[in-house]
């Protein structure tokens, strides 16, 4: 062997143990869960961005007292890793110009590391650019675009994506009502358009003729012109894609109209507000929902008494969806700490999670899946539908 095959043979011996080495140290490290953690400060911010006031007020303050329950709740037991959450509220009042503002806030904040919201599709995607650069990951506890979250990597829903739910309400009024056509009345917004939309694709594809389509502008408060172009198409079932507001409404007047017919509502008129405004007329109406503080189950009463304790009220839904967030959060910052991009490979990860009310999973497309339940407004309040 001459000089030079002698060195790089010894080389190689040399290279090799030292990778050997390197490799060991690599393992015994890894294994190491403190080593695989990005250390956190002291206090890790938590951005809520959330209607606090303006016409979606009532489900700003869902996101502020379900995140307060959970933060509480995780501090008192000792925080995160040693650190405590420290929620940062701001008010978009449901506008996307807002929204964005309140995502640069907290953007330029370096212990900011999640955020709970926006609420809606508008201001969620004015806000996700800005989150995105930041590398905050976002979960909105009530925005039910699927495009938001698959087109970007950092943004979740804890609500059913609107491909999911939205064909569910007119095909409920078709096998439970027997209904052989179908009229809608929904609100002129981003998510109105976008969920009627679903609800035609469906219906065309099912041979379901839509007689009637109608569109109105939140805050209207008389339908009857409306309605009474839509009623004279004798729809065999009513779809509400509207807000509890409108929605008890329509219902309210298309009864005094003469409507006697099915009416089936999307969740978001499932509130105690809708009964209240709807009164005896309202009575009959069926929606879905993926809480309701009424439902007689086990998980539902303890959430109940949770919630009662904590702030004094009954929860509604979005206190629901913010209280599982933020534990979906919490989860992801003990598996990685405070590391922006394993954050959010950690929420996608989610899979069974136990929700204060159900399991919860986000599926391949990082969408969640859960249980919804059917309601029927009944003796004042919202109980379970026939055959749920």
């Amino acid at each position: 062997m001459d000089r030079h095959s002698r060195v790089t043979a010894k080389t190689r011996m040399l290279q090799g143990s030292a990778l050997a080495v390197a490799l060991a140290l690599s393992f015994s490290f890894s294994t190491l869960p403190a080593l695989a953690q990005k250390a956190c400060p002291a206090e890790i911010g938590i951005g809520v961005i959330a209607p606090v006031t303006g016409s979606k007020a009532e489900q700003g303050a869902q996101f502020t007292e379900g995140a307060k329950v959970a933060v509480d709740e995780i501090n008192a037991a000792g925080g995160v890793n040693g650190s405590k959450l420290q929620l940062h509220v701001l008010d978009d009042q449901g506008q996307p110009n807002e929204a964005v503002a309140a995502a640069q806030r907290l953007a330029s904040n370096s212990d900011v590391y999640a955020v709970i919201g926006p609420s809606s599709t508008a201001s969620s995607s004015a806000a996700i650019p800005v989150l995105r650069r930041a590398k905050i990951v976002a979960i909105s506890p009530s925005a039910s675009t699927p495009s938001l979250v698959t087109k970007n990597t950092h943004f979740y829903i804890m609500s059913l994506d609107l491909g999911a739910y939205g064909p569910l309400v007119p095909k409920y009024a078709v096998e439970r009502f027997g209904a052989k056509n179908l009229a809608i009345i929904h609100v002129k917004d981003d998510w109105g358009e976008a969920v009627t939309k679903v609800e035609k694709e469906w219906a065309a594809a099912k041979n379901i003729p839509i007689v009637a389509d109608s569109v109105y502008t939140q805050g209207d408060r008389d339908f009857k012109a409306q309605l009474t172009v839509m009623l004279e198409k004798k729809p065999d079932a009513l779809i509400l894609n509207t807000h509890y507001t409108e929605g008890a409404l329509i219902v309210r007047q298309a009864r005094q109209l003469g409507y006697t017919g099915p009416i089936v509502a999307q969740g978001t008129n499932i509130y105690p507000q809708f009964i209240e405004l709807g009164g005896s007329s309202v009575t009959g109406v069926v929606g879905w929902t993926d809480f309701l503080a009424t439902l007689e189950s086990e998980p539902v009463v303890k959430a109940d008494q949770k919630f009662k304790k904590a702030i004094g009220k009954e929860p509604l839904q979005y206190h629901i969806t913010t209280y599982d967030a933020m534990m979906i959060l919490k989860k992801a910052f003990q598996a990685v700490g405070c590391d922006r991009d394993k954050l959010t490979t950690a929420v996608a990860d989610t899979k069974d999670f136990p929700g204060i009310v159900g399991e919860v999973s986000f599926n391949a497309q990082r969408l969640p899946e859960k249980k919804i339940f059917w309601v029927e407004a009944k003796d004042g309040k919202w109980a379970l539908a026939p055959g749920d």
